[in-house]
């Protein structure tokens, strides 16, 4: 028996009118304005009346601020201030946001509500939201660039351009939706139900950034508000709503998210959380590493620069399980990160960081799914039942474990410098430089050798076998069209001993010991032992292995620019 209905698409529905929503008569938007006196420390107090008529739409409202950016002395900053606010500027100005609803809290968040609102915005918008981004002074930081902090003269072109908006003093005004999970659900809020806000300021050294030394700008609020989408239904709908709440309760579901940070000490390069999840297990969970300074708030630092700080491992489990069936093991070093980077999708088809940006910024380092989520249907409730389980998160990272002065101490007789990727030039010889992968506006992931003998052609060391082209173009143009490079891995990646094999290397090669007689110190196969002996290197006691070397150990190249 054949079940199916006879339907057909509406492009042949040519004598049918099309439908009208005729639940709705008007639809206006009310400002309303903080009911306190504004000031610098004190949070903006929003109280909305309940209506008579009307129904609140909550995810058509939106919040209006107009400011100026001031010196520390209370006068405007000049044209070419050293400051700047921080990317979706909008959002970053509280802290918290707190909601209630008939005096009952509906959205409490703690002090994270600028980190919702950005991973929000990054994962649910794209090319096509412009007008929504502009109005919030959403302007992308240059990739690889977040904590350049310097307005002016610096690399980060999305700093400058929001820079712009404030500069000589210039009011800004700024209007944008809050990122309450209860302001995400499409259904109208009954009449008769009053609603307050209380927006928390964030510290200026959060909002703000400026690599100013004694940097002591600040925000100044001149006027807020917030704008009511009333919406007003039709009689025969406020009738049959008032019958039904006679006998049954409006229903409101909405997806709620919450926000769990540890911290992980410097020195420590794995962090397992058990218990992650007090209560039910979440449909998603979503990772991000920044650095604690950032966090707390620094002139010199953009709080919402999530970094890779070279993770290789995230696990999820759940009752024993893994979520997804396999852990992600990204490899940033070596530029192996696929699989991290498909997660976004999760979220939406559509999410505007391309895998250039995921590498250079690496945002957020994943989106684990739990439990099925169709993409782009955040906002929807799964009404299916969820079990509280046993769940367990581990994370595990490989670092350049030592920085540029312990670098530098090590190698104190030979008089070399550890330098980062963007302060490295072509030196007048002989001069050798221990270089990191990373700019100076980065924590920092790989230690590399750059040697510049006073005659014969340029060295470059890499522990990990790689090409300088594979780091950066520039690394290729300051040793020249010939140079000598390391053609095989001696260090397992997911190791942080490159430091130890860079100093080995310059200290070796300062005693007279050839490229290629340092390079037969490892093997290429058994990289494990190689990192053990490279400690016993370090500490004086050296020893040879020569099995396993490739025959091209040493090649002489021309550089042809690809």
């Amino acid at each position: 028996m054949n079940h199916l209905e006879e339907n057909h698409e509406d492009e042949l529905s040519l004598f049918s009118p099309p439908p009208a929503n005729t639940g709705i008569q008007r639809r206006e938007w009310i400002e309303f304005r903080p009911t306190n006196q504004i000031s610098a420390d004190a949070p903006l107090d929003f109280s909305i009346p309940s209506q008579s008529a009307a129904y609140m739409d909550l995810k058509r409202s939106s919040l209006k601020v107009k400011l100026r950016l001031l010196k520390a002395d209370g006068t405007s900053v000049a044209k070419d201030t050293n400051v700047a606010l921080v990317n979706l500027s909008l959002q970053a100005l509280f802290s918290e946001v707190e909601c209630s609803l008939q005096q009952t809290p509906v959205a409490q968040m703690g002090s994270n509500y600028p980190f919702k609102a950005y991973i929000d915005t990054l994962l649910e918008t794209g090319a096509s939201d412009k007008v929504l981004l502009d109005s919030q002074l959403f302007k992308r930081d240059t990739a690889g660039h977040l904590d350049d902090a310097n307005v002016q003269g610096g690399a980060n072109q999305g700093l400058y351009r929001r820079s712009l908006y404030t500069r000589e003093g210039r009011i800004l005004e700024m209007e944008g939706p809050l990122h309450l999970d209860v302001f995400r659900q499409h259904r109208l809020l009954l009449n008769g139900i009053p609603l307050t806000l209380k927006l928390w300021p964030s510290k200026n050294a959060f909002r703000l950034m400026s690599s100013d030394d004694d940097a002591a700008y600040r925000v100044q609020i001149l006027d807020a508000a917030f704008k009511v989408c009333l919406q007003t239904p039709n009689a025969g709908v406020l009738m049959a709503h008032s019958k039904l709440l006679g006998d049954a309760t409006a229903m409101y579901p909405f997806v709620t998210s919450h926000f769990k940070t540890a911290s992980v000490s410097k020195g420590e390069y794995g962090f397992i959380e058990n218990n992650l999840f007090q209560g039910d297990v979440p449909s998603q969970l979503i990772v991000a590493l920044v650095s604690s300074e950032a966090f707390s708030g620094s002139y010199k630092r953009s709080p919402f620069n999530f970094q890779g700080f070279d993770c290789n491992f995230l696990g999820l489990y759940v009752d024993g399980q893994s979520y997804p069936s396999q852990p992600l093991q990204p490899n940033f070093a070596g530029r192996n990160y696929v699989d991290a980077y498909r997660t976004l999708a999760t979220f939406r088809d559509d999410v505007d960081v391309s895998l250039l940006d995921y590498a250079a910024e690496r945002r957020l380092s994943t989106g684990n799914q739990i439990r099925d989520a169709p993409a782009g249907e955040r906002d929807r409730p799964d009404v299916r039942q969820v079990s509280q389980s046993d769940a367990r998160g581990s994370i595990s990272t490989r670092l350049a474990t030592m920085n540029n002065r312990e670098v530098e101490r090590a190698l104190r007789d030979q008089h070399v410098r550890a330098i980062c990727a963007d302060e490295l030039v072509r030196p007048q010889r002989p001069q050798t430089y221990v270089v990191n992968t990373d700019p100076c506006s980065r924590p920092g992931t790989h230690w590399t050798v750059f040697r510049f003998p006073l005659q014969g052609p340029p060295e470059f060391f890499d522990s990990l076998g790689n090409r300088p082209g594979d780091y950066h173009r520039r690394f290729e143009e300051v040793l020249g069209p010939t140079y000598l490079y390391t053609p095989d891995a001696v260090q397992p990646e997911d190791s942080n001993t490159c430091g130890a094999y860079c100093i080995h290397f310059v200290r070796e090669r300062h005693g007279s010991r050839s490229f290629q007689e340092i390079l037969n110190d490892f093997s290429t196969v058994d990289l494990r032992d190689n990192d053990r002996k490279v400690k016993k290197f370090i500490r004086g006691r050296i020893g040879t292995t020569r099995r396993g070397w490739s025959a091209k150990a040493v090649r002489t190249i021309a550089n042809d620019g690809k």
